[in-house]
């Protein structure tokens, strides 16, 4: 469903050995800047949806609107 959207990259931020499990990686995390300062930066892990390349230059990006808040970060 989201490949059909467009969407390249699935990003979470949370439990690192969970996300792990279910094939994020850190290294792909890497790539995006979270849009607000970590608490905890190993938490912060990305999978591919597809075999779009991505770049060596970490791209910053926004969220979604429930998400925009500091607190959450």
């Amino acid at each position: 469903m989201l490949t059909k959207e467009s969407v390249c990259v699935l990003l979470a931020y949370g439990d690192h050995d969970y996300y792990r499990r279910l094939g994020f990686k850190e290294e792909i995390g890497r790539l995006f800047l979270p849009p607000y300062p970590l608490k905890y930066p190993f938490g912060w892990t990305g999978m591919k949806l597809n075999v779009t390349a991505t770049t060596n230059t970490p791209i910053k990006f926004e969220c979604v609107a429930a998400l925009s808040k500091p607190d959450l970060w």
